[in-house]
């Protein structure tokens, strides 16, 4: 997916509402099953989203600068 003249609000939520959303259920899951309190299951949310965004901004990088080669 090449991104081209968005706008950073509309990236912002194409990154949250796609790996993101993947990775904060992911994490979130195991936290629930084991009876985390609500504060940690905010810090994992949190936690979730940067690390989706963070995937997205390389995955990103990576779709513009690689070649299939």
């Amino acid at each position: 997916m090449i991104l081209e003249n968005i706008d950073i609000t509309t990236l912002d939520y194409i990154h949250t509402h796609k790996t993101g959303a993947l990775l904060e259920t992911s994490v979130l899951s195991g936290a629930l099953l084991t009876g985390a309190s609500d504060a940690v299951l905010q810090r994992l949310s949190v936690y979730a989203h940067h690390i989706g965004l963070a995937f997205q901004i390389v995955d990103n990088v990576l779709d513009i600068t690689v070649t299939q080669e």
